[in-house]
């Protein structure tokens, strides 16, 4: 007999989460285009501390 000891999330659930990942890539993307090695910097501190 299978026993799961855990179950992936719902296929709902899942797209959005990868809409809200891609919602905070496109925000990066954006800010380094627009302040360029600035935003690359803050984001640097941010993320890598």
């Amino acid at each position: 007999m299978i026993r799961y000891l855990k179950r992936g999330k719902d296929v709902q659930v899942r797209a959005e989460d990868d809409a809200k990942v891609r919602a905070t890539v496109e925000g990066i993307i954006k800010s380094v285009e627009a302040r360029g090695d600035a935003a690359v910097r803050d984001y640097s501190k941010q993320f890598d501390n």
